[in-house]
């Protein structure tokens, strides 16, 4: 069973993605500081982001443990959704659409409910042409999608357009990265947006608060 994670699955949520990263064996400086030592910018740590109204995770549960999960951050200036990562500690072999599948129809599906119809996501270049025509093929929830690619970044530069360059989360990659929308079909949607949806104040802003409401 999917469930949407809360700050209650803070440290959970933090076992899980170190354990993933264990597994894919290639980390950043930052994933190896973080592993070793436990040690990791507390505005970048699963207790702070699930404390954040523009940060949604859903994870999957075995034996009382994260085992899967997916993450996505709202930006209300343009209703729109990124598409973080998708993470698994499945063992044997990889099967992206029979595993990422229910992480996306559900993630995307508590969104389209909310009146946002606009996702991107941000990928390698050879692994989104390696991917595209069997994810966009074998996946359901992406079949009421078009799908376009917005911008291919060229290997060590950076985006000229100033969305990518925060979807990107500034990184400079030393591969051709590309930026892809998933717009739901005009058919699907509703009228018109529920008003409800959460407002995503200045990241810096909300940082501070979290701060020294726990210091």
């Amino acid at each position: 069973m999917i469930c949407k994670l809360t700050v209650k699955d803070s440290e959970l949520y933090k076992e899980h993605l170190i354990r993933t990263y264990k597994v894919k064996g290639i980390l950043s400086d930052k994933d190896e500081k973080w592993i070793e030592t436990g040690e990791i910018k507390e505005s970048e740590s699963p207790e702070f982001l699930l404390s954040q109204d523009w940060f949604h995770a859903w994870g999957a549960f075995d034996n009382g443990n994260i085992v899967q999960s997916i993450s996505c951050a709202y930006f209300n200036k343009t209703n729109t959704v990124l598409i973080r990562n998708y993470k698994s500690e499945l063992p044997g072999l990889f099967n992206p659409p029979k595993e990422v599948s229910p992480f996306l129809e559900e993630s995307m599906g508590y969104f389209e409910n909310l009146g946002v119809y606009n996702f991107y996501t941000v990928r390698k270049k050879n692994f989104f042409e390696w991917r595209k025509n069997l994810f966009y093929e074998d996946i359901p929830p992406l079949n009421r999608y078009n799908c376009y690619i917005e911008e291919v970044i060229p290997a060590n530069s950076v985006s000229k357009i100033e969305a990518h360059k925060v979807f990107a989360n500034y990184n400079i990659f030393d591969c051709d990265t590309v930026v892809a929308k998933m717009s739901l079909k005009q058919e699907l949607r509703k009228l018109g947006p529920n008003k409800d949806i959460t407002i995503i104040p200045n990241t810096k802003e909300m940082y501070d608060k979290f701060k020294n409401k726990n210091s």
